[in-house]
């Protein structure tokens, strides 16, 4: 028996169709509202955390374009950010703070096709901004 509720959102599909990156929020007697980011196979085995292990909220997956990371929202540590981490698991790495970010408002992390940069649209003290991240030294 578990004492959580989880509801899943934002699908994406990765580029080669073969898995599915989602978010999942787990509402329960632990946590008041903990979003994970999880990575489905089709067709085969479990579905697999990419963030087990802390109360952050995670949010919004996007795939790079070869498939090997996954850019994310997060608010670990305590300030909003963009976090990346491996799409086979690992630990999740900030790229960029967003203090003062409004989650709700976001759109998901956007890859450039080569997958050098990230654009980030963004809410912050009721005005909206697009950040373009490259990810080349990254």
């Amino acid at each position: 028996m578990t004492s959580a509720l989880t509801i899943e959102g934002y699908p994406t599909w990765s580029p080669d169709g073969q898995r599915l990156a989602y978010e999942v929020s787990e509402l329960g007697f632990q946590s008041l509202d903990n979003r994970d980011i999880w990575v489905a196979q089709l067709g085969s085995g479990e579905p697999v955390n990419l963030t087990p292990g802390s109360l952050a909220d995670d949010r919004r997956p996007s795939w790079s374009p070869d498939g090997r990371e996954i850019a994310f929202f997060s608010n670990r540590y305590g300030d909003w950010g963009v976090y990346l981490v491996a799409a086979i698991g690992g630990s999740p790495r900030k790229i960029l703070g967003l203090p003062g970010f409004d989650s709700s408002s976001s759109s998901t992390p956007q890859w450039s096709k080569d997958g050098t940069s990230l654009f980030v649209m963004a809410r912050e003290a009721n005005r909206n901004f697009v950040v373009i991240l490259s990810l080349e030294s990254w």
